[in-house]
């Protein structure tokens, strides 16, 4: 198994060791939660810490929601509160989750996922995705997986962290729960947290790491997945590799794809229906700025009606972003070459 390579970002303040917990990115600045300390630390794209807030709770896992521009938490002594705090990061609001499985763990990590606007929560055990009306919509379990760590949904993969007999290993799988690739976590690291930089390509991954080390010394690292299917031109065990979704070639250490030839048919028709709806909202938009035009009887109902159109134009982007980079890792994922491919008609 390939061990992960990792790299050193930043050390952080050693007075802070073993405290740091949970990490969250706006898209322009970190937040590091300190949960005995109810502190979080604000950083700067550069890895700069710029300033403290001090914080109702102690909070933990922490993600930002960049549709409805705020942050979701969870305090470290609660097993099933979720709190919604404002840009400021105070709390504006909290919910519970109505477990469907009975665990007796704590919500290990929190993220967002922008192309599905769920809410992911991970425990021990399994992971669920949760609506904006706080509703179950999936659960993610995996009955090879008795310990999740952290998980982010970057569509059509799942990265996660994942432990078994006293060691972290990072995931990359389909939705489908076929592992694509596994990687060891060196035994100096211990990981808290990562976050998925939305800017990564087609081809590979980019994690931004808190961890701490064996030294009890806190760091950010960095560090590239790169997406690469099975590189063999001739698998010899391609029924098998079909049947377990693996590649039993000689290049073990890079799975094949499973054969997902209507898995990606269903994603590019999915993508074609938001743009196709994305579509209709801007032209909505367009035609109840026209109306307004007509009936506004001053500039302030004018001003009101454009800031309104603009938040839209923004959430309408964000989603373009998503859906780009989601085409793009699509399309890379028809471009090797491997007869397991060419068996389902992929080539």
């Amino acid at each position: 198994m390939d061990i992960l390579n990792l790299e050193l970002i930043k050390t952080l303040p050693q007075n802070h060791h073993l405290l740091y917990k949970g990490m969250a990115f706006d898209g322009q600045f970190y937040y590091l939660t300190v949960p005995e300390e109810k502190m979080i630390y604000v950083m700067d794209n550069q890895y700069n810490f710029i300033r403290s807030h001090n914080v109702s709770r102690p909070f933990a896992a922490i993600c930002y929601n960049n549709k409805k521009q705020c942050f979701f938490a969870v305090d470290i002594r609660e097993k099933d509160y979720i709190y919604q705090l404002n840009n400021h990061l105070e709390e504006i609001n909290y919910f519970y989750i109505d477990k469907p499985k009975t665990t007796t763990s704590k919500i290990h990590n929190l993220s967002y996922n922008l192309n599905h606007d769920t809410l992911v929560v991970v425990y021990n055990e399994f992971v669920l995705e949760l609506s904006d009306n706080h509703s179950i919509v999936h659960i993610i379990d995996d009955e090879n997986i008795n310990h999740y760590c952290q998980l982010t949904i970057f569509p059509p993969f799942h990265i996660s962290i994942i432990q078994s007999k006293g060691k972290q290993y990072l995931c990359l799988s389909t939705t489908d729960k076929c592992c694509i690739k596994k990687y060891c976590i060196p035994h100096e690291y211990r990981i808290n947290d990562f976050i998925l930089n939305q800017t990564s390509d087609s081809q590979n991954l980019e994690l931004i790491i808190l961890a701490t080390q064996c030294s009890c010394q806190p760091c950010l690292l960095h560090c590239i997945i790169n997406i690469e299917i099975c590189p063999c031109n001739d698998c010899e065990q391609s029924d098998k590799c079909q049947e377990t979704k693996r590649c039993n070639c000689q290049h073990s250490n890079h799975c094949c794809m499973p054969c997902i030839n209507q898995s990606i048919c269903d994603l590019i028709e999915s993508i074609a229906l938001q743009e196709t709806a994305l579509s209709h909202i801007l032209n909505a938009e367009g035609e109840k700025l026209q109306h307004a035009i007509k009936m506004a009887n001053n500039i302030c109902e004018l001003i009101e009606i454009d800031n309104s159109v603009q938040m839209t134009i923004n959430n309408v982007m964000l989603l373009e972003n998503v859906l780009y980079t989601k085409l793009n890792t699509l399309q890379n994922l028809c471009l090797p070459k491997c007869s397991c491919l060419e068996k389902c008609g992929l080539q």
